[in-house]
């Protein structure tokens, strides 16, 4: 029998602080590295959402997070040079509050972390997805944006 190929599901924590900022990381891998994104990655195996999003954000930026109700669903696909599909990402961004625990700093597999505000966007090379996720009217009312 031959191995059908599915997307991934991914998570993602949007997190807010008091001041109106979240934090993006800085991917430190293929595919996007050098780019710009909410702190994330694959989902486990039976592992909920939230607790995915949890997860990621604390591996990859040291902060504790608390994760709430899912905000965006995205969908990224990356193709090789000849334009054959290498990976197809179903992505769900989660609000998550930080809880005031941790230190901010860049973690397992990302180059840099950082709080921005919606001003420090424009400044930033954005994965792909990352611009319409920005957007989205239910992240940006979730962040005071």
């Amino acid at each position: 029998m031959t191995a059908v190929a599915r997307p991934q599901v991914g998570v993602a924590a949007v997190i807010r602080d008091g001041a109106r900022r979240t934090v993006l990381v800085r991917r430190g891998q293929a595919p996007y590295g050098g780019q710009w994104a909410f702190p994330g990655g694959h989902l486990e195996w039976g592992e909920p959402l939230d607790r995915g999003a949890e997860r990621e954000a604390t591996e990859e930026t040291g902060l504790a997070v608390l994760a709430g109700a899912p905000l965006f669903v995205g969908e990224v696909r990356a193709t090789d040079e000849a334009g054959r599909l290498q990976h197809h990402f179903v992505v769900i961004d989660l609000a998550c509050e930080w809880t005031g625990g941790g230190t901010l700093r860049a973690a397992t597999d990302v180059q840099e972390a950082r709080w921005v505000s919606a001003g420090d966007i424009a400044e930033l090379a954005l994965a792909p997805g990352m611009p319409e996720c920005l957007r989205d009217p239910r992240i940006r009312a979730f962040l005071g944006w």
